[in-house]
C-alpha cells in the first residue's frame, strides 16, 4: 500500500516569500512528527526548487490531506478542491485591487480574481486557517463557517544564517541613527509614509540619520519611481533602496537598526515585525489590519499617521535606554506565542481535530 501523505499547494513558491518559507517550516513540523509530508506548486524558483516539486494538475491519490495555501485566485485551485481528500485552506489574504489602480492596473484583476475565487470555497474545505483575527473575520464574512487561527511558522534555519559583514563595514558603528523599513515595495506598504517620517527625523531630530528600504520591487517598478519622485521632490538624501536582497544582508540590517518602521495599511501578518522583535529592534508601527495582532500589541504603535509625532516618538525612545529596554522586553515576551514549540503544538491540534495524528 502507497504510504498517504500530506501534501502542501500554493500556486508559487519563491525563496524570498513568507508563504514559501511557511511551507517549508510546516514541512520540516510534519516530517519531524512522523508524517510524510510534501510541498508541490505551478512554479518554484531557483532558491526554492528543491525542496518542492512541480505537479501534474491533480493532487496526488496518497494524498491523506491537503494544505492549500491560498493568497490570490489561480486556476489551479479549482483543480485542488475538485480532489476527494480533506482540505485545510490556510488564508493569507488578498491585498484590495484600489491599492494597485492608480500605479499598477495589472494586478487590479488577480486581486478582485482572488477575492472572487475565495467567495467560492466555503464548503469546499474542512477548515479555514487564519494567522490573524483580522484575516479570520474576513473568512467568516465569505461564508467559511470553521475558522481557526494559527500562530505563523517560521523557517528557524533562516536565522542561523551568519550575517553579511559588509553591511556592518558600510553602515554599522559610525554614529549615525539607522531606520528600517522592510517590505516589498507596493502600494499598500505605505513606503511613503516611512520616508515623510524620516524626513521630519533627519530635519528636525538626528542629521546623521539614514532609511533603508529593504525588500524587492518585481513588477511594482511604477510605485519604487513615485517613491524616487518624493526622495528627490524633498531633497532628502539617506534613503537607501536595498531591493531584494539575501538572507544574510536581511539579518545584518536587521543587526544595525536602530528601529523599524512600519507603515503599512493592509496587513494579514506582517513577518518583518516578528523578526524585528526577534533582533530586539524597537518597532513603531501604523495600527492598522493585523498589525496590532502581530505584534501582540507590543512596539510602538499610533492610530494616525502623523509623522512628526511618530518622528519624534522615535527620538523620544532611542535617547531613553530605560524606555527603549520596556519596548524592547515587551516585543520579546511577544515572541512567545510564535515559539516552535507553540506552533507544533496548535499544529498538531489542528490535525488531530480532521483526524489526522502521527
Amino acid at each position: 500500500m502507497s504510504k498517504r501523505i500530506i501534501y502542501q499547494f500554493a500556486p508559487q513558491i519563491c525563496k524570498h516569500d513568507a508563504i514559501g518559507n511557511e511551507i517549508l517550516a510546516i514541512q520540516g513540523l510534519l516530517r519531524e512528527s512522523g508524517i510524510e509530508s510534501r510541498a508541490v506548486c505551478d512554479f518554484a524558483d531557483e532558491g526554492s526548487a528543491q525542496h518542492v516539486r512541480g505537479w501534474s494538475g491533480r493532487v496526488p491519490e496518497t494524498s491523506r490531506l491537503t494544505i492549500v495555501h491560498y493568497s490570490h485566485g489561480s486556476p489551479s485551485h479549482e483543480r485542488v478542491f475538485a480532489s476527494p481528500e480533506p482540505k485545510v485552506l490556510f488564508y493569507h489574504n488578498v491585498t484590495p485591487a484600489h491599492y494597485f489602480r492608480s500605479t499598477h492596473p495589472n494586478f487590479v484583476e488577480a486581486s478582485e480574481k482572488g477575492r472572487r475565487q475565495l467567495a467560492s470555497l466555503p464548503g469546499r474545505v474542512d477548515i479555514a486557517v487564519a494567522h490573524s483575527s483580522f484575516s479570520a473575520e474576513e473568512l467568516r464574512q465569505h461564508g467559511f463557517d470553521r475558522v481557526e487561527i494559527l500562530p505563523y511558522v517560521s523557517l528557524e534555519s533562516l536565522y542561523e544564517v551568519e550575517p553579511d559583514a559588509s553591511i556592518f563595514e558600510r553602515f554599522g558603528g559610525d554614529g549615525w541613527i539607522n531606520l528600517i523599513c522592510v517590505a516589498q515595495v507596493a502600494p499598500h506598504k505605505c513606503i511613503e509614509d516611512c520616508i515623510l517620517v524620516f524626513d521630519y527625523f533627519r530635519r528636525m531630530i538626528h542629521r546623521k540619520s539614514r532609511l533603508f528600504v529593504v525588500g524587492g520591487w518585481n513588477g511594482t517598478e511604477a510605485y519604487l519611481r513615485r517613491l524616487q519622485r518624493l526622495v528627490k521632490m524633498l531633497g532628502l538624501d539617506g534613503v537607501i533602496f536595498t531591493g531584494q536582497v539575501s538572507q544574510a544582508a536581511l539579518i545584518a540590517y536587521y543587526q544595525i537598526a536602530d528601529a523599524l518602521l512600519c507603515m503599512s495599511e493592509h496587513e494579514g501578518f506582517c513577518v518583518p515585525l516578528i523578526e524585528a522583535m526577534r533582533y530586539d529592534v524597537p518597532i513603531f508601527a501604523y495600527e492598522a489590519a493585523a498589525v496590532p495582532e502581530t505584534l501582540r500589541y507590543s512596539g510602538v504603535l499610533f492610530a494616525r499617521k502623523h509623522w512628526p509625532t511618530i518622528a519624534e516618538a522615535v527620538g523620544i525612545l532611542l535617547a531613553d535606554p530605560e524606555m527603549r529596554a520596556q519596548v524592547v522586553a515587551k516585543q520579546r515576551a511577544s515572541l512567545d506565542y510564535y515559539s516552535l514549540e507553540s506552533c507544533r503544538a496548535k499544529l498538531a491540534a489542528l490535525l488531530e481535530s480532521v483526524g489526522i495524528t502521527a
